[in-house]
């Protein structure tokens, strides 16, 4: 009987984890595109939950972002949201930093075509990037009172430019 039991609650908890990752909005891996005058970064999500609001954004730490292109599309069209500027909090599990001020896209998930990619692409000169050094590419969720857990995200650090 306790070999059952225990079964059974590993098999419960098994079953919690893969709910509440199934959950979640997910980012493939950024595809990073150089020329000796800018670098273009580009991202996909997908995963989206049509009853959440998300924000798509970019940021770096303690820097504005001051010189760049960002468009957020879906099947190759224009998401119809505007970009917005804000700070993007809870990011000590992902990059051990409190916070960074953030540009980018708020939306809600009923907006999207379900099961279809969201690619959010971001063309700076190369001498934005150098001022910057690193920069953060992000999805996160609103969790309610203004609270945005990330969801996914990645860093893109100098050494992967040059």
């Amino acid at each position: 009987m306790r070999q059952k039991t225990t079964f059974l609650i590993i098999l419960l908890a098994a079953a919690a984890l893969v709910l509440a990752a199934a959950g979640r909005a997910e980012m493939a891996a950024p595809i990073l595109k150089t020329s000796t005058e800018e670098i273009v970064v580009t991202a996909s999500f997908t995963s989206f939950d049509p009853e959440s609001n998300y924000r798509i954004g970019v940021g770096s730490p303690a820097k504005t972002i001051n010189d760049y292109q960002m468009t957020l599309e879906q099947s190759e069209k224009p998401l119809p949201v505007r970009e917005s500027t804000f700070t993007q909090g809870y990011l000590s599990a992902w990059f051990g930093l409190e916070e960074i001020p953030a540009k980018g896209f708020v939306f809600s998930g009923s907006d999207l075509t379900p099961d279809v990619r969201v690619q959010l692409q971001i063309t700076m000169p190369r001498a934005e990037a150098d001022r910057l050094n690193r920069f953060f590419i992000f999805v996160a969720k609103d969790y309610g009172s203004d609270t945005w857990y990330l969801e996914d995200g990645s860093e893109i650090r100098k050494e992967n430019w040059e």
